[in-house]
């Protein structure tokens, strides 16, 4: 079978093939590397749009409060004032008169303050040579001469004294003078003051609005130099771009700005730390009282006779519990209560936990197991093989008033902020006053591959779950200062 010559052969196909080949690979390997090994970047756009969010329902209250009688009132009177010390130092020449007086007076007693200063300078050089004169003289023997210098030295000394006490007149009128023309804008900057008390918080929250709208997601990293990894290197934490307001005011969880407001703190102290409207505040204590009851706390000090934890709460009856709810409200109320009663050991437990049960779709109790904690990463998947199977949860039952206690609960939760986004628990006590992430990071403390930005994709995931092939594992406590902390295995 007869053939062309190689040199007369087309390989145009080949090579489109290969050049198809290669496009696709270089779209696969662009993909792959902006998309899922970037997955923090869409954690920051969220966070963004959170802050945003926050940002908004911050200065819609802002205005609110502008709105209010007293509030309007204060600041028109502001307002009036400004105006009229305005007017008072630019208006009209009828209503500037009085400053412009001020102004002149002010300029002739700078002009007599340095003239008065100019001729004291000029006697003091004359008495200045005539002393140079008496000295010579003096030095010389000559008495007579030294007599009429002398006497021509006292005669300057007391017209000196003379301009001295002109010059210093001169400074204390230009002193008056100088205070009457700072009060006209004394008066104009301490009105414009009382305005800002009422109008710079807006402005502010405008600007941080500006800042926030179309932020670009940025990669951040904290160099830890003294720390080093499990295969000897320098640590390197990049955990805050995924955690974006671990130490950012304004998103911790409701259970500690209410612990700070009941152990009274100041109001400027709470602003300072958590960056809260006192509305905010007053919505996380309307919730709380609503799904969750207060416990006795632990002392400070063990007494003698050792201290006994409160009891637990007797086991509800499932007969009595005839109010039921689908789980997907257990899901929902169990973050809530998370978020407004706080971790085991807090002063206050969530009603969910006391006064409620939860049952297959038959109507059967389920007894649930309370996680537990081994010390180490584990894999879940394992884990499940290993497990008997337990029923499914299907519902949440209990009386009529905890439920409704519960959906009004949920019904007036402001709270959005997810566990990822929210601040690091006593914020202001370990990271802004002890603990600067910049100098510490997070693994000092949690352990963890700090580096790591690549493992969150597809599905939620978990601290101690999706990570049990780390080499560097998540603690599960934290002892700073002699106090113990959950570690990032409970605080997932």
């Amino acid at each position: 079978m007869a053939t062309k010559p190689l040199e007369l052969q087309s390989l145009k196909w080949p090579f489109v093939g290969l050049a198809v080949l290669l496009a696709l690979s270089t779209l696969w390997a662009v993909y792959d590397e902006v998309v899922p090994r970037r997955p923090w970047k869409d954690y920051q756009r969220e966070f963004f749009k959170l802050d945003e969010a926050h940002a908004r329902a911050d200065l819609e209250r802002a205005k609110k409060r502008l709105e209010e009688p007293e509030t309007k009132k204060k600041l028109d009177a502001a307002r009036a004032d400004l105006d009229a010390a305005t007017k008072a130092m630019a208006g009209s020449p009828e209503q500037r008169r009085t400053y412009d007086q001020a102004v002149k007076a002010d300029d002739d007693a700078r002009i007599k303050e340095a003239e008065a200063k100019l001729y004291l300078g000029f006697d003091k050089s004359e008495q200045d040579a005539v002393y140079y004169k008496l000295r010579e003289a003096r030095h010389e023997a000559r008495a007579k001469e030294e007599e009429r210098l002398q006497h021509d030295f006292d005669e300057w000394q007391k017209k000196i004294d003379e301009k001295q006490k002109i010059y210093s007149n001169a400074i204390e009128h230009h002193k008056q003078t100088t205070l009457a023309r700072q009060g006209f804008q004394e008066r104009k900057d301490k009105a414009q003051a009382q305005i800002d008390v009422f109008e710079k918080p807006i402005a502010d929250l405008e600007k941080r609005i500006d800042s926030v709208h179309g932020k670009w997601p940025e990669m951040e990293q904290y160099w830890i130099s003294g720390l080093k990894n499990s295969w000897g290197a320098e640590t390197v934490d990049r955990c805050q771009n995924c955690h974006t307001a671990v130490n950012k005011g304004g998103f911790s969880a409701p259970y500690e700005v209410l612990e700070a407001k009941k152990a009274k703190l100041p109001d400027a102290d709470m602003k300072a730390q958590f960056a809260l409207d006192a509305e905010v505040i007053d919505a996380y204590q309307t919730v709380h009282d609503k799904i969750c009851e207060d416990v006795p706390p632990a002392p400070a000090a063990i007494p003698f006779g050792g201290y006994a934890p409160p009891a637990e709460p007797k086991p509800v009856d499932p007969a009595s519990a005839t109010e039921c709810r689908p789980l997907a409200k257990l899901t929902r109320w169990r973050a809530e209560a998370e978020a407004y009663c706080g971790p085991p050991g807090s002063s206050s437990r969530p009603i969910l936990e006391t006064k409620a049960v939860v049952k297959d779709d038959k109507g059967n109790p389920v007894l649930e197991k309370k996680p537990g904690f081994k010390g180490t990463a584990r894999n879940p998947a394992l884990e499940a093989e290993k497990e008997e199977r337990e029923p499914k949860i299907a519902q949440v039952c209990s009386d009529k008033d905890t439920i409704a206690a519960l959906e009004e609960g949920e019904k007036g939760d402001i709270y959005d902020v997810k566990p990822v986004f929210r601040s690091h628990p006593h914020r202001w006590e370990l990271l802004v006053k002890n603990h600067l992430p910049e100098q510490f990071g997070c693994t000092t403390c949690h352990g963890g591959e700090g580096s790591q930005t690549k493992g969150v994709r597809h599905h939620a995931f978990r601290h101690g779950e999706d990570d049990h092939d780390w080499n560097d594992p998540l603690t599960d406590e934290v002892a700073v200062m002699g106090k113990k902390y959950p570690g990032a295995f409970l605080q997932a």
